[in-house]
């Protein structure tokens, strides 16, 4: 298993202030943010109890410990235990659909695209006299529908599709190596 969290708990912000594309969804946005917490710990496969081999009913009173804290009435604690309420058991169900190895792709995906247009733009002053004028009004018009794009590929980047990686992976050191690769302007312009 990789070493990364898919929409893991905030540590001083709200879950929705964080992820704002959890309140989109049907199964979360009735929840408050100790309930999301709870489902998380309960359900996402990214979460140290579901990773852990202990039983379901240790899983389930860990995760009310962490979300709902431990000073709560032990009789409140297993009333929510035996009668979970069902938009909670559906919150539960949504986070453990969350696949982390799929979302990394996902960003590196993004990247990979962030990187190649980065090279397809930025090009010295040099260059750009030496192109002939149909390669020049290309090359604007490329730039121009890149530019466009920008702002949705920075906000999809900044989200990062909700993976947050505790160490440096080998993904970003992946994302590093596009000079081996033909750049975009480069396809764009034999093309």
């Amino acid at each position: 298993m990789n070493n990364a969290t898919v929409y893991g708990p905030p540590s001083t912000k709200k879950y929705f202030d964080t992820y704002p594309e959890l309140a989109k969804e049907q199964e979360f946005k009735d929840l408050d943010d100790k309930e999301l917490k709870f489902a998380w710990h309960c359900g996402n496969p990214t979460s140290p109890y579901s990773r852990a081999k202990i039983p379901e009913k240790d899983k389930i009173s860990k995760s009310y410990d962490v979300a709902f804290g431990k000073d709560v009435k032990p009789e409140k604690k297993l009333k929510f235990i035996k009668e979970m309420p069902e938009k909670i058991k559906l919150a539960v169900t949504r986070m453990a659909m969350y696949d982390v190895d799929i979302r990394l792709r996902a960003r590196f995906i993004v990247e990979e695209g962030f990187a190649n247009i980065q090279s397809a733009i930025v090009i010295d002053s040099e260059a750009l006299r030496e192109m002939e004028i149909d390669d020049r009004k290309k090359y604007v018009e490329m730039s121009t529908k890149a530019l466009k794009e920008l702002p949705d590929l920075v906000d999809t980047l900044e989200r990062g599709f909700g993976v947050k990686e505790r160490k440096k992976s080998a993904l970003t050191t992946q994302s590093k190596k596009v000079e081996d690769e033909r750049s975009l302007a480069d396809r764009i312009l034999e093309g």
